[in-house]
């Protein structure tokens, strides 16, 4: 995951501080990010990704949410200004650990708006794009998500709570990809399979 988030970094417009990538045992499809640069991705949805393209393209996703605050906005209103100001200060070692403890408790970080989750799936694309990964891993991840929500409604229940899926979203991301001049894109790793297979 490291080298991973660490190459789609590169393709971020703006980046204010120094980011983790973990992994979170638990077989349900999910990914968070909380404010100050931290990106947590569940085992099941490394599994669920065919490729790294679609790993990255959720990666991609959560960082944007850090780098565009939008966790930082929600937390914000939920918690008031002290416990965000504690958070990317660092002032208290504990308080991450206690947060994410919680949030991953719950199921899922938060319900981000309509307008976040649009915003967070451009700046995706655009970061994938920059950093070399094909933007289209995007659109392959949402449709798989929606396929497999169709056929088992409600199983990814956790991951729709924090990253509510429409049809508005698949079409606008197209639509953003479909704008971008084309470009030789960076192959998978075998990595990718091994990680995968361990799991």
């Amino acid at each position: 995951l490291d080298r991973l988030g660490n190459r789609l970094l590169t393709g971020v417009r703006a980046r204010e501080f120094d980011f983790t990538f973990k992994a979170v045992r638990d077989d349900s499809v999910n990914a968070f990010a909380v404010p100050g640069g931290h990106v947590y991705v569940h085992t099941g949805l490394i599994k669920a990704a065919e490729n790294e393209t679609e790993l990255a393209a959720v990666i991609a996703h959560e960082i944007n949410h850090v780098v565009a605050r939008h966790g930082t906005q929600q937390l914000t209103q939920q918690y008031g200004y002290g416990l965000v100001i504690q958070l990317l200060l660092g002032q208290n070692p504990n308080l991450l650990a206690q947060l994410a403890s919680t949030l991953f408790g719950q199921g899922a970080f938060m319900a981000y708006s309509r307008s976040m989750e649009l915003q967070a799936d451009y700046l995706g694309a655009e970061t994938m794009y920059r950093a070399g990964y094909d933007p289209r891993g995007m659109i392959s991840f949402f449709r798989k998500i929606d396929t497999i929500n169709q056929r088992n409604p409600g199983a990814l229940e956790k991951f729709f709570s924090s990253h509510p899926m429409t049809g508005e979203r698949l079409r606008n991301i197209q639509m953003e990809i479909g704008k971008l001049p084309p470009k030789t894109f960076r192959e998978d790793s075998s990595e990718f399979n091994r990680v995968k297979a361990r799991l």
